[in-house]
């Protein structure tokens, strides 16, 4: 009996301390629960936040190839642009279309020889391509035409002209009569204006321009042209967009142009490249500046990514020690 009260006090020391350790047994395994539903909550954030920048990553590549191609094309349209600049310009240095004593004397003017010779009408003239062809049609036989400051002055260089070796054409710069009109054209509905309403020149060579083209209409057909040279008389020429012409004596021009026309053509041409190819100079610093800013917007989050993969890797590697920690745990629970 002594015997089984000595066991019995043992087994009741055991049951308490059993009991005591089955507490502590199971707060560990409540915290470790905790522990891995956070860690679990953790991973699947990482991963939520993972496949986010993986999918913005997709979506930037894609921006990113297409701003590429617009690129490339832009580089080769500034190319091409670029190409015809230099052949333009190489034949407005080498005054294509210009008769050899025009030439002449315009050099000679440059170098100061002549200085009462300030150019061709091609010169001073200036309009968009789109009315380049009807504005040539209108100074058709005069747009090689040197402009002179004055008459006295011109015949005082009377051995300039003997001896250019071809014929050449002058205009003065000072009408002898003012420019007067009266006609109200707004009456006449398929007369788009006057031609010089579609040209640009420096002010002072105003008086010259309306001279030249004051009287000469714009409408929009030589049918029309026609038609009006009966009403108006012989007070007016007309031009048509395509480039054909009636005169006040009644003359009709059609077909092409010649060279010495062209030259306004060539100039409207080259300052319409020119704003071609800054406007193409500035969408492709732009499109180069998103590329730029596309790729360093992918290293970031390349970088975001590998870190995210890291915190996974880790946040793995904590949620298997605490689940081996677990197993352990219930085995002594048990």
């Amino acid at each position: 009996r002594d015997n089984l009260n000595g066991q019995k006090e043992r087994l009741s020391g055991r049951v308490s301390q059993t009991k005591q350790q089955l507490e502590e047994l199971l707060g560990k395994k409540a915290q470790n629960q905790a522990r891995l539903g956070d860690i679990n909550k953790v991973i699947a954030q990482l991963q939520e936040s993972l496949q986010s920048r993986r999918e913005q990553i997709e979506k930037i590549d894609t921006v990113l190839a297409q701003n590429n191609d617009r690129l490339a094309e832009a580089k080769e349209v500034r190319i091409a642009v670029k190409s015809e600049i230099n052949v333009l310009t190489d034949m407005e240095s080498r005054r294509e279309g210009l008769g050899s004593a025009v030439k002449d004397i315009l050099a000679r003017s440059r170098q100061g020889q002549d200085s009462c010779f300030e150019g061709i009408i091609a010169d001073i003239v200036r309009t968009g391509p789109e009315y380049a062809g009807a504005i040539e049609a209108a100074l058709e036989g005069r747009t090689d035409a040197i402009i002179v400051s004055n008459y006295q002055e011109f015949l005082k260089n009377k051995q300039v002209y003997d001896s250019a070796g071809g014929r050449v054409k002058f205009i003065c710069a000072e009408p002898s009569e003012p420019f007067v009109e009266t006609e109200d054209l707004s009456k006449y509905p398929n007369v788009r204006g006057r031609m010089i309403e579609f040209a640009e020149y420096p002010p002072e060579y105003s008086a010259m321009m309306w001279s030249l083209l004051g009287r000469v209409l714009l409408v929009d057909s030589l049918e029309t042209a026609v038609e009006l040279s009966v009403k108006l008389g012989s007070r007016y020429s007309f031009v048509t967009i395509e480039g054909q012409a009636l005169d006040n004596t009644g003359l009709i021009c059609a077909g092409p142009l010649g060279e010495a026309a062209g030259l306004i053509s060539r100039k409207s041409r080259l300052s319409q490249l020119g704003a071609e190819l800054e406007e193409v100079s500035r969408r492709i610093a732009q499109l180069q500046e998103k590329v730029s800013k596309d790729i360093q917007q992918n290293e970031h989050l390349e970088k975001l990514c590998k870190d995210f993969r890291t915190s996974v890797y880790e946040a793995n590697t904590e949620k298997t020690n605490v689940t081996s920690q677990m197993s352990i745990i219930e085995q002594n629970i048990k």
